[in-house]
């Protein structure tokens, strides 16, 4: 712990834990603190940050339990330095962010297709830029019923000498049906991502 806060143990022992933890974090982890000594319904586990070597932030996992000590409630706890996986998850979600928000941009969206099952994940714009809600669409062949009949079976062909193949990418301009009734167009450009 004392390396965690970058502090040597003597300056640790007997002093209050409040004060290595990161302010705006302090509510919470006294109201914990003080819940689970009272034996209150509360989480056994959860994240809040400290005070680090250099005054830097750092990133720590508690899992706490209710003991007796010396005949008195009183905590015991296990904290781990999670740093580099909440700064990992951080940046995950800032890269999702910006990736989404350039696809919105470009009226572009993802999708997925498992195979053999044929069942997909896509962005809800897939389907919301089509005029129709997402809950519709659960099979590849939700989508593939509305291209038009002209557009179908090259559109499956592209698809087939993908995946057989033949081709680097599946990659083709078809015509689909949107809620209004009509047919527009839309390019489609798929990669395989893993094979099992």
């Amino acid at each position: 712990m004392a390396r965690l806060l970058g502090v040597s143990v003597h300056d640790l022992i007997g002093k209050p834990f409040i004060d290595f933890i990161w302010p705006e974090d302090r509510d919470l982890v006294t109201t914990r603190y003080r819940e689970r000594l009272a034996g209150e319904d509360t989480p056994d586990t959860y994240d809040f940050r400290v005070i680090g070597p250099e005054g830097r932030m750092k990133w720590v996992f508690i899992s706490g339990a209710r003991i007796l000590w010396q005949g008195k409630p009183a905590t015991l706890n296990l904290i781990t330095d999670i740093t580099g996986r909440r700064l990992a998850e951080d940046l995950r979600k800032a890269t999702e962010l910006r990736l989404d928000s350039a696809m919105e941009i470009g009226s572009l969206a993802w999708w997925e297709m498992d195979l053999p099952s044929g069942t997909v994940r896509f962005d809800a714009r897939k389907a919301t830029m089509l005029g129709y809600a997402p809950e519709q669409f659960l099979h590849y062949t939700d989508f593939t019923a509305l291209l038009h009949p002209d557009d179908f079976e090259p559109a499956m062909q592209a698809m087939r000498n993908h995946l057989e193949g033949r081709t680097d990418r599946y990659q083709i301009d078809y015509r689909i049906r949107v809620a209004s009734g009509e047919h527009r167009w839309f390019p489609d450009v798929v990669l395989i991502t893993r094979r099992h």
